[in-house]
Protein backbone atom coordinates (compact mmCIF):
# COMPACT_ATOMS: atom_id res chain seq x y z
CA UNK A 1 0.00 0.00 0.00
CA UNK A 2 1.39 3.40 -1.28
CA UNK A 3 0.19 6.27 1.28
CA UNK A 4 0.45 9.18 -0.12
CA UNK A 5 -0.09 13.37 1.16
CA UNK A 6 -1.43 15.77 -1.44
CA UNK A 7 -1.67 19.35 -1.09
CA UNK A 8 -3.53 21.78 -2.79
CA UNK A 9 -1.99 24.63 -3.20
CA UNK A 10 -2.14 27.70 -6.17
CA UNK A 11 -1.25 31.44 -6.38
CA UNK A 12 -4.99 32.34 -7.93
CA UNK A 13 -7.10 32.51 -4.80
CA UNK A 14 -9.71 35.24 -5.22
CA UNK A 15 -9.76 36.31 -1.47
CA UNK A 16 -6.21 36.21 -1.10
CA UNK A 17 -3.94 36.32 -4.55
CA UNK A 18 -0.76 34.81 -4.00
CA UNK A 19 -1.10 33.95 0.10
CA UNK A 20 0.99 30.80 -0.62
CA UNK A 21 4.15 32.78 -0.52
CA UNK A 22 3.20 35.02 1.85
CA UNK A 23 5.58 35.75 4.21
CA UNK A 24 5.10 34.47 7.77
CA UNK A 25 7.50 35.45 10.54
CA UNK A 26 10.65 35.00 7.63
CA UNK A 27 9.05 31.27 6.08
CA UNK A 28 6.62 31.87 3.32
CA UNK A 29 3.21 29.91 3.69
CA UNK A 30 3.41 26.90 1.44
CA UNK A 31 7.32 26.37 2.96
CA UNK A 32 5.55 26.39 6.22
CA UNK A 33 3.41 23.51 4.73
CA UNK A 34 6.05 21.50 3.48
CA UNK A 35 7.94 22.02 6.37
CA UNK A 36 5.29 20.83 9.15
CA UNK A 37 3.46 18.01 6.69
CA UNK A 38 7.28 16.45 6.70
CA UNK A 39 7.01 15.80 10.26
CA UNK A 40 4.76 12.96 9.22
CA UNK A 41 6.60 9.52 9.30
CA UNK A 42 3.49 7.27 7.84
CA UNK A 43 3.24 8.56 4.31
CA UNK A 44 5.81 7.45 1.38
CA UNK A 45 5.14 10.32 -0.72
CA UNK A 46 4.40 13.93 -0.42
CA UNK A 47 2.76 15.48 -3.56
CA UNK A 48 2.28 18.80 -3.71
CA UNK A 49 -0.56 19.56 -6.38
CA UNK A 50 -0.59 23.03 -8.14
CA UNK A 51 -2.73 24.74 -11.77
CA UNK A 52 -0.42 24.07 -14.83
CA UNK A 53 -0.10 28.16 -14.23
CA UNK A 54 1.81 27.91 -11.47
CA UNK A 55 4.13 25.36 -12.65
CA UNK A 56 7.16 27.13 -13.67
CA UNK A 57 7.30 29.61 -10.81
CA UNK A 58 7.41 26.97 -8.91
CA UNK A 59 10.10 24.74 -9.80
CA UNK A 60 12.12 28.21 -10.50
CA UNK A 61 11.78 28.62 -6.46
CA UNK A 62 12.66 24.63 -6.75
CA UNK A 63 15.67 25.01 -8.41
CA UNK A 64 17.13 27.94 -6.50
CA UNK A 65 16.70 26.41 -3.45
CA UNK A 66 13.99 28.26 -1.71
CA UNK A 67 12.43 24.56 -0.70
CA UNK A 68 15.19 22.52 -0.05
CA UNK A 69 15.56 22.52 3.77
CA UNK A 70 11.33 22.57 3.56
CA UNK A 71 11.74 19.04 1.64
CA UNK A 72 12.99 15.40 1.62
CA UNK A 73 13.17 12.16 -0.84
CA UNK A 74 9.51 11.89 -0.47
CA UNK A 75 8.34 15.27 -2.10
CA UNK A 76 6.95 14.99 -5.73
CA UNK A 77 4.70 17.71 -7.83
CA UNK A 78 2.14 17.28 -9.86
CA UNK A 79 0.60 20.18 -12.26
CA UNK A 80 -2.85 19.69 -13.53
CA UNK A 81 -6.36 21.83 -14.18
CA UNK A 82 -6.61 25.25 -13.34
CA UNK A 83 -10.51 25.16 -12.48
CA UNK A 84 -11.15 21.73 -11.24
CA UNK A 85 -9.64 20.97 -8.10
CA UNK A 86 -11.19 17.23 -8.03
CA UNK A 87 -9.16 16.66 -11.44
CA UNK A 88 -6.48 17.56 -10.07
CA UNK A 89 -6.71 15.73 -6.78
CA UNK A 90 -7.12 12.67 -8.97
CA UNK A 91 -4.20 13.00 -11.40
CA UNK A 92 -1.68 13.66 -8.66
CA UNK A 93 -3.05 10.37 -6.84
CA UNK A 94 -3.26 8.59 -10.22
CA UNK A 95 0.70 9.74 -11.37
CA UNK A 96 1.79 8.38 -8.20
CA UNK A 97 -0.19 5.38 -7.89
CA UNK A 98 -1.33 6.18 -4.58
CA UNK A 99 -3.63 3.70 -2.43
CA UNK A 100 -4.24 6.02 0.88
CA UNK A 101 -4.43 9.54 0.16
CA UNK A 102 -4.11 12.47 3.10
CA UNK A 103 -5.78 15.78 2.08
CA UNK A 104 -3.85 18.98 3.16
CA UNK A 105 -4.84 22.37 2.03
CA UNK A 106 -1.38 24.98 1.04
CA UNK A 107 -3.10 27.85 3.40
CA UNK A 108 -2.31 25.94 6.75
CA UNK A 109 0.89 26.87 7.79
CA UNK A 110 0.29 25.42 11.51
CA UNK A 111 -0.67 21.89 10.17
CA UNK A 112 0.72 19.02 12.40
CA UNK A 113 2.67 16.34 10.92
CA UNK A 114 2.00 14.44 14.57
CA UNK A 115 -1.93 14.41 14.08
CA UNK A 116 -1.36 13.11 10.16
CA UNK A 117 0.50 9.83 11.82
CA UNK A 118 -2.16 9.86 14.70
CA UNK A 119 -4.88 9.57 12.06
CA UNK A 120 -2.94 7.45 9.64
CA UNK A 121 -2.08 4.87 12.20
CA UNK A 122 -5.13 4.50 13.57
CA UNK A 123 -7.32 4.30 10.07
CA UNK A 124 -4.86 1.34 9.37
CA UNK A 125 -4.92 -0.36 12.77
CA UNK A 126 -8.75 -0.44 12.74
CA UNK A 127 -8.72 -1.78 9.28
CA UNK A 128 -10.98 1.22 7.90
CA UNK A 129 -12.13 1.75 4.42
CA UNK A 130 -13.64 4.72 3.83
CA UNK A 131 -13.38 8.87 4.58
CA UNK A 132 -11.86 9.98 8.10
CA UNK A 133 -12.05 13.37 8.73
CA UNK A 134 -11.41 15.38 12.06
CA UNK A 135 -13.32 18.45 11.52
CA UNK A 136 -16.31 19.82 12.60
CA UNK A 137 -18.44 17.49 9.49
CA UNK A 138 -17.82 14.44 11.35
CA UNK A 139 -16.22 14.87 14.99
CA UNK A 140 -18.03 15.93 17.83
CA UNK A 141 -14.76 17.23 19.41
CA UNK A 142 -13.30 18.17 16.42
CA UNK A 143 -10.01 19.92 15.54
CA UNK A 144 -9.82 23.60 14.40
CA UNK A 145 -9.64 24.48 10.56
CA UNK A 146 -6.07 24.43 9.62
CA UNK A 147 -4.92 21.68 11.57
CA UNK A 148 -7.45 19.46 10.10
CA UNK A 149 -6.83 16.93 7.19
CA UNK A 150 -9.00 14.33 5.52
CA UNK A 151 -8.05 10.64 4.51
CA UNK A 152 -9.53 8.54 1.82
CA UNK A 153 -8.48 5.85 -0.40
CA UNK A 154 -8.15 5.98 -3.70
CA UNK A 155 -10.98 3.92 -4.84
CA UNK A 156 -13.23 6.94 -3.55
CA UNK A 157 -11.36 9.75 -5.20
CA UNK A 158 -11.77 7.95 -8.64
CA UNK A 159 -15.21 7.30 -8.27
CA UNK A 160 -15.71 10.86 -6.68
CA UNK A 161 -13.87 12.06 -9.79
CA UNK A 162 -16.06 9.99 -12.28
CA UNK A 163 -19.64 11.07 -10.50
CA UNK A 164 -19.70 14.13 -9.32
CA UNK A 165 -20.63 16.78 -11.68
CA UNK A 166 -21.60 19.78 -9.59
CA UNK A 167 -19.44 22.51 -9.27
CA UNK A 168 -19.27 22.61 -5.46
CA UNK A 169 -18.22 19.13 -5.74
CA UNK A 170 -15.32 19.82 -8.60
CA UNK A 171 -13.68 22.60 -6.74
CA UNK A 172 -13.87 20.89 -3.24
CA UNK A 173 -12.62 17.54 -2.89
CA UNK A 174 -14.05 16.04 0.03
CA UNK A 175 -17.84 17.40 0.23
CA UNK A 176 -18.72 14.35 -2.37
CA UNK A 177 -17.69 11.67 -0.43
CA UNK A 178 -18.53 13.01 3.01
CA UNK A 179 -22.51 13.48 2.12
CA UNK A 180 -22.81 10.13 0.38
CA UNK A 181 -22.93 8.84 3.85
CA UNK A 182 -25.20 6.18 3.18
CA UNK A 183 -23.03 4.74 0.28
CA UNK A 184 -19.06 5.16 2.30
CA UNK A 185 -17.84 4.12 5.55
CA UNK A 186 -17.54 7.53 7.82
CA UNK A 187 -14.64 7.82 10.60
CA UNK A 188 -14.52 10.56 13.22
CA UNK A 189 -10.77 11.24 14.73
CA UNK A 190 -11.59 13.37 17.83
CA UNK A 191 -9.55 15.85 19.13
CA UNK A 192 -8.46 14.76 22.60
CA UNK A 193 -5.74 16.52 23.52
CA UNK A 194 -8.20 20.44 23.36
CA UNK A 195 -6.65 21.65 27.12
CA UNK A 196 -3.62 20.59 25.86
CA UNK A 197 -2.17 21.88 22.79
CA UNK A 198 -5.64 22.99 21.04
CA UNK A 199 -8.57 24.22 22.15
CA UNK A 200 -12.07 25.20 20.82
CA UNK A 201 -11.79 28.64 21.51
CA UNK A 202 -8.80 28.86 18.56
CA UNK A 203 -10.89 27.58 15.90
CA UNK A 204 -9.23 28.65 12.64
CA UNK A 205 -5.50 28.18 11.68
CA UNK A 206 -5.74 29.03 7.99
CA UNK A 207 -6.65 32.24 6.58
CA UNK A 208 -7.67 34.31 3.86
CA UNK A 209 -7.93 37.81 5.10
CA UNK A 210 -5.19 40.06 6.18
CA UNK A 211 -6.61 40.06 9.37
CA UNK A 212 -6.01 36.20 9.66
CA UNK A 213 -2.62 36.44 8.89
CA UNK A 214 -1.74 38.70 11.54
CA UNK A 215 -3.24 35.74 13.78
CA UNK A 216 -0.89 33.17 12.06
CA UNK A 217 1.83 35.91 12.73
CA UNK A 218 1.50 35.85 16.58
CA UNK A 219 1.42 32.19 17.09
CA UNK A 220 4.36 31.30 14.88
CA UNK A 221 6.33 33.50 16.16
CA UNK A 222 6.23 31.82 19.49
CA UNK A 223 6.14 28.21 17.50
CA UNK A 224 9.34 29.21 16.00
CA UNK A 225 11.15 29.41 19.22
CA UNK A 226 9.23 26.14 20.95
CA UNK A 227 8.72 24.26 17.84
CA UNK A 228 5.47 22.92 19.97
CA UNK A 229 1.80 24.60 19.46
CA UNK A 230 0.85 23.82 22.80
CA UNK A 231 3.10 26.58 24.09
CA UNK A 232 3.06 28.55 21.48
CA UNK A 233 -0.64 28.87 21.62
CA UNK A 234 -0.69 29.32 25.65
CA UNK A 235 1.59 32.10 25.10
CA UNK A 236 -0.25 33.81 22.57
CA UNK A 237 -3.40 33.50 24.02
CA UNK A 238 -3.65 36.82 25.60
CA UNK A 239 -3.01 38.54 22.09
CA UNK A 240 -5.46 36.37 20.41
CA UNK A 241 -8.19 37.35 22.67
CA UNK A 242 -7.30 41.09 22.54
CA UNK A 243 -6.67 41.06 18.63
CA UNK A 244 -10.17 39.11 17.98
CA UNK A 245 -11.94 41.69 20.23
CA UNK A 246 -10.64 44.24 17.64
CA UNK A 247 -12.30 43.25 14.72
Amino acid sequence: MTIGIIIQARTGSSRFPRKIYEDINGKSTLYRVLENVKDAKVPHLIILAMPTYDEDEFKDKLVKGEFTEAIDGRFRSHFGSPDDLLARYYGAAMSWDLDLIVRVTADCPLVQGKIIDEMLIEYLKKGYNGYMGCNEVLAKSPYPDGVDCEIFPYWMLAEAHILATDPIHREHVGPWMYRRGTEYNLYAFENNRPHIMISKKFMNFSFDTPEDLALIKAITKNYDRHGDLSKALLETNFKIREWKGSR
